[in-house]
């Protein structure tokens, strides 16, 4: 009887990350390097920096910000790096949150007008809040320091705008000192003067160019800036791409140099996209061929690495101040239905009920004009909640997360069923020229293939022209997605038993992503179990083991490859391994049940199969296992209930169906045992050796003429005499 089977507070950027910057041309040591390439090559530097973080303010009034410090602390690390011009701590000064008050903060810029010299540079980057209290030609605004008060900036802890353009001034044209500038002070927020623009005229203020300074907004004066999870587990759009584009992801002609110019279209290609359907649009001014940073190639190498297989993602942005603000002019119907609409995206209540669902009540407000600058964000953050459990799979699958594709048939369809739904209403509202339409897109048909492989995971060839279909029509989408190439490795092997097409898919896809395992398990699988060519099998075990030969994926791998070749007690090793990292692995409990089996530990195997059932009720290979066990201790009455259960789950799976062929035929009834072995036969099933061995099978093959047809019919070849 054949028992064996192988085989994942949000904050809208409210951030102000006012900084004035300068950094070296080329690398330098502890703050001093050569200049920039349009000034003359004999001149030696040095580059002071100060950068501030605040995420977190003193007084309750003013909104706490989410990752101001830690996009301060990002360009910090650049500045330390070669690139940025290896700065240390005689060079820099980093202060966050409770670090940056007012007296440290004028401290720190008093450092800088005395030690910065003719030649040098100086840097600043100062990322919180920035506001005015009223709106005058004389009140260009404040920067907030951690200790500001929530409402009269004039009685201190606020750093004027007017005395910050007059050190720029004094360091530019006294000192003669280069400056640089870089300002993200446009955010949403409840502060003294959001009734005022307060946001907005700062931004605008900052704008202004007093002196032979360069400088860079996040975004234009009637704009707000984004953070989110999306960018580096917890950025500012703009600072993440400043910083990836200082680095040297902005280099647009190869020539080791980042330019002002290089990095402004940076900036804009990578922050406008990005931040859609909201408008956030860097401003980048002053002299387009100065050199602002030389590429360090071991650190872009690492950037580069540290991106390799990372999927495009689209995140919900958080805007409380902004909310708040409009939702004080609403009525109480508009007010309520706009929190309903949040609660149903928590709730990941989209479609149902119809009329008290997301959908429901963004189709009613989609078009409210009193609701302003908040539709763009509820149309960001419903398209966002749409795809977010999505993309949580994308990235397990990318992870190689096996316990994920340990799921039930059952349990897998509950869970991803909505999905194509979900991406296609996505899709729509971003609309065709949004960055994110065709990702949605190829997504949706990846889940549709994804599912109909699912609840036909046994040889069909219309079922793999289905699944092609879709992927195709994904691929017309996103030509370069990993999934697709794996899934179409998939259905060579299984749907399409085309072994050539299956392992020239799961290269492709793990040529697009070199770390990625699971597609060489899936083909391992199938290169050691359905088509006995263990040599190869032997050559992508190796590849597995290349990448990480300990993980949970290696270890299972190395459990199936050894389990097939019958080396029984390192398969058991490998599986212990297994479930050392993760008790939970329901596929790790029913092949080492089998291992068990094989050597007549059936103690151990009754433990581990119901370990796997006790686990997830609807796996249906550990139902037909135990079934076996049963069947050997003479419990047949039990054993028919374990065969038939997994047949339940799965009706075209060969190995239940085989299974029930067995138990029927040792019961000689004959009529019934023939009906499971057509099914198993028309479903898959290829191993003829062990049809003709079977015992089970004995009274069956008595029935000469009947078995000679179903073997000619299914084994052509084999039949010859």
């Amino acid at each position: 009887m054949q028992f064996l089977e192988k085989l994942a507070k949000h904050a809208t950027m409210i951030m102000v990350c006012f900084c004035v910057v300068s950094w070296t041309a080329s690398g330098q040591t502890k703050g001093v390097g050569a200049m920039a390439a349009n000034e003359p090559a004999s001149a030696t530097v040095n580059t002071y920096a100060l950068v501030v973080g605040i995420s977190n303010y003193q007084d309750p009034v003013i909104p706490d910000l989410k990752y101001a410090d830690r996009d301060a602390r990002a360009f910090a690390e650049f500045l330390r790096s070669k690139a940025g011009g290896q700065l240390d701590d005689a060079h820099l000064k980093l202060m966050l949150n409770q670090e940056a008050t007012l007296g440290q903060f004028a401290a720190a810029l008093d450092w800088l007008l005395e030690v910065c010299k003719e030649g040098d540079r100086a840097i600043i980057y100062f990322s919180g809040h920035g506001d005015v209290e009223r709106k005058t030609v004389s009140q260009p605004g404040f920067l907030l320091c951690w200790d500001a008060p929530g409402r009269v900036y004039m009685s201190g802890g606020a750093f004027g705008l007017a005395y910050l353009e007059e050190i720029i001034t004094t360091l530019s044209t006294v000192n003669k000192s280069k400056v640089w500038m870089v300002a993200d002070a446009c955010h949403s927020g409840k502060l003294s003067g959001s009734q005022i623009g307060g946001a907005q005229a700062t931004a605008a203020s900052l704008s202004r160019q007093y002196a032979n300074e360069i400088k860079i907004l996040s975004c234009q004066p009637n704009e707000f800036s984004l953070e989110g999870e999306q960018w580096g587990g917890g950025r500012g759009v703009f600072s993440y791409y400043l910083v990836d584009g200082l680095i040297g992801l902005a280099n647009l002609n190869n020539d080791s140099l980042i330019s002002l110019h290089e990095l402004n279209r940076f900036l804009e290609d990578k922050v406008i996209p990005e931040a859609a359907p909201q408008n956030q649009i860097p401003m980048v001014l002053g002299n387009k061929t100065e050199v602002l940073s030389k590429i360090d190639q071991k650190l872009l190498q690492q950037l580069i690495k540290s991106k390799e297989g990372q999927l495009v993602t689209f995140v919900q942005t958080e805007s409380k101040g902004l909310e708040e603000q409009v939702l004080e002019h609403v009525d109480s119907l508009r007010r309520w239905s706009y929190m309903r609409f949040k609660e149903m995206l928590v709730a990941k209540k989209f479609f149902s009920p119809e009329k008290d669902c997301a959908d429901y009540y963004y189709r009613m407000l989609e078009h409210d004009e009193n609701l302003g600058p908040l539709l763009n964000s509820m149309k960001r953050n419903y398209a966002a909640a749409l795809q977010d459990d999505a993309q949580q799979i994308m990235n397990k699958l990318l992870q190689s997360e096996l316990m994920e594709l340990s799921l039930s048939v059952r349990a897998a369809n509950e869970k991803y069923n909505a999905y194509p739904e979900y991406l296609d209403r996505a899709a729509e509202l971003l609309g065709t020229g949004h960055y994110m339409h065709p990702f949605l897109k190829a997504r949706k048909y990846f889940f549709e293939a994804y599912l109909i492989l699912l609840n036909n995971k046994h040889k069909d060839l219309n079922v793999g022209r289905q699944v092609l279909e879709k992927l195709n029509a994904a691929l017309s989408y996103q030509p370069d997605m990993p999934h697709i190439y794996w899934m179409m490795s998939l259905v060579h092997g299984f749907s399409l038993g085309q072994a050539d097409s299956s392992i020239h898919y799961a290269d492709r896809a793990v040529q697009l992503v070199p770390s990625w395992q699971l597609p060489y398990v899936n083909l391992l699988f199938l290169l050691a179990d359905k088509w006995k060519d263990m040599e190869k099998a032997a050559y992508y075990l190796e590849k597995i083991n290349a990448v990480d030969s300990t993980n949970l994926v290696a270890c299972y791998a190395n459990a199936i490859y050894h389990d097939v070749k019958g080396i029984s007690g390192a398969a058991e090793y490998f599986l212990k391994r297994a479930l050392e990292q993760n008790p939970e692995f329901v596929a790790a409990h029913n092949l080492l049940g089998n291992i068990y089996l094989h050597t007549g530990q059936l103690d151990l195997s009754r433990k581990h199969y119901q370990a796997a059932i006790l686990r997830d009720p609807d796996y249906p290979m550990a139902h037909t296992n135990l079934g076996i066990v049963y069947y050997i201790e003479g419990n047949k009455q039990n054993a028919l209930k374990e065969f038939e259960e997994a047949h339940r789950l799965d009706p075209r799976g060969p190995f239940y169906n085989y299974n029930l062929a067995c138990y029927y035929g040792g019961e000689n009834q004959v009529e019934t045992a023939f009906q499971y072995l057509e099914a198993a036969l028309q479903n898959g099933w290829t191993n003829y050796a062990y049809l003709m061995d079977d015992s089970a099978l004995e009274n069956l093959r008595k029935e000469a003429k009947r078995w000679e047809e179903m073997m000619n019919k299914y084994f052509p070849n084999r039949q010859k005499k």
